[in-house]
């Protein structure tokens, strides 16, 4: 329970730390450029048992999802040049408690109600594997989901490894750190408004 409360602080102290804004999205249907940045991390020190969590099925690729590499030469998508999660990143991985899993990001045209494009996630570090997809999409307001799975092999039964999924989605305000939070890892994410790219 300590160690939770420790991690909750410091949490708390990284979203202080990125700062708040209100600002939502756009009114207009014409198409605005986003960046959206996250941070996948790994919690140490969870007490939080896999038998006590509720079973959810294996994460499963949609037709529709893409790796992040094949939409870059997309008009509507471009790679990330200013990374803001930097900071947090590092103050995640300089603590025991924490390891970053992988981070990443991506700028990226919405119009409201446009198809979805999932960005495919995959990572691994020793004897685990992250594997899922992050989606950013605006109707309304603008949104992220993610959908994540944490595998790990199981020393008792090796050929049955150990499924730990996230599945979220949020609303954003852009400039607002977000975290999505599970017993065992966690997603910090955020969106930044830009200027129109040429």
């Amino acid at each position: 329970m300590i160690a939770r409360q420790i991690g909750f602080k410091f949490l708390a102290y990284c979203l202080l730390l990125c700062g708040v804004s209100s600002v939502q999205a756009a009114d207009s249907n014409t198409a605005s450029w986003y960046s959206i940045e996250y941070v996948i991390f790994k919690n140490n020190t969870s007490n939080v048992s896999t038998e006590e969590l509720p079973v959810k099925d294996a994460f499963s690729l949609t037709d529709n999802a893409r790796n992040l590499s094949s939409l870059l030469e997309n008009k509507s998508f471009k790679t990330l040049t200013n990374h803001q999660l930097a900071g947090p990143s590092q103050r995640l991985n300089a603590v025991p408690e924490y390891t970053v899993i992988t981070q990443g990001g991506w700028s990226q045209a919405l119009k409201k109600g446009e198809e979805l494009s999932p960005i495919i996630i995959n990572s691994t570090l020793t004897n685990e594997t992250l594997y899922g997809s992050i989606t950013f999409h605006r109707g309304r307001f603008l949104h992220v989901d993610v959908d994540l799975q944490l595998s790990d092999a199981n020393t008792a039964f090796p050929l049955e490894p150990r499924l730990l999924r996230l599945t979220q989605t949020r609303r954003f305000r852009t400039s607002q750190l977000h975290y999505f939070d599970h017993p065992h890892f966690g997603v910090l994410a955020k969106v930044e408004k830009l200027e129109p790219l040429k």
